[in-house]
């Protein structure tokens, strides 16, 4: 099968939504899946590149976050949608939004991940961090890009109630993103030790919160393990 896997900042290393999908498209490789990616040059060289992207109000956040937008340069998206079998979209920014459009016209399947809340956007910029500006964003979210998907992973339970509530309109699946097998042989090592592992993943921003996970730690009372 010709899987398009559809993302902005494919080659990031510090996104969980990149290393994500960088890890699944390993999987789906190894599974004998005929993969490309669609996706900014940014950090590398997807099989079709798109330009990155600059919002210059938001100029300067997004740099802090170490994020980059790709730009929606139709002719490419077009000639990436037309190679799939099936087409998998990863946010819900221009470049997924428009490959949506696309591959529904043409009558692919389409698959997407749901990663990003508004909150990881908001969060950065208290101001817009507010219930109806959060709201307003997952409709657009909806709207724009995911109901164009056929099945929508959802990486946790509470993920598919949060959609749910908004009426997202495709299949819903709860299937993890998982982790590497490098943490689980650690945690193997520590159940024999009779201790624990906590993982935490996540940037250090605001929205990430850790400082609440070593509150809770120090709470917990398994501390002294």
């Amino acid at each position: 099968m010709k899987i398009l896997i559809v993302i902005d900042d494919y080659f990031n290393k510090s996104n969980g939504m990149s290393i994500s999908t960088q890890r699944f498209v390993k999987q789906f490789s190894k599974m004998g899946q005929d993969v490309r990616v669609l996706a900014s040059i940014a950090g590398g060289e997807p099989d079709y590149p798109l330009s990155v992207m600059t919002i210059p109000i938001f100029k300067d956040i997004i740099a802090k976050e170490g994020f980059h937008f790709a730009k929606p340069e139709k002719a490419i998206i077009k000639k990436a949608v037309k190679w799939a079998d099936l087409v998998h979209l990863e946010d819900p920014f221009p470049v997924c939004s428009y490959a949506g459009k696309i591959a529904k016209e043409l009558k692919k399947p389409i698959t997407g991940t749901f990663h990003l809340y508004p909150e990881n956007l908001t969060a950065s910029v208290p101001i817009l961090d507010h219930p109806s500006i959060n709201s307003t964003f997952m409709k657009i979210f909806r709207d724009t890009t995911f109901n164009y998907c056929n099945y929508l992973q959802c990486p946790t339970t509470k993920v598919k109630q949060r959609l749910q509530k908004y009426s997202f309109r495709s299949k819903l699946a709860v299937i993890s993103n998982g982790i590497s097998n490098y943490y689980l042989e650690d945690n193997q090592r520590n159940l024999k030790s009779n201790s624990f592992t906590i993982l935490s993943v996540g940037r250090f921003s605001n929205e990430k919160d850790q400082k609440t996970l070593i509150k809770a730690i120090s709470l917990s009372k398994y501390k002294d393990k």
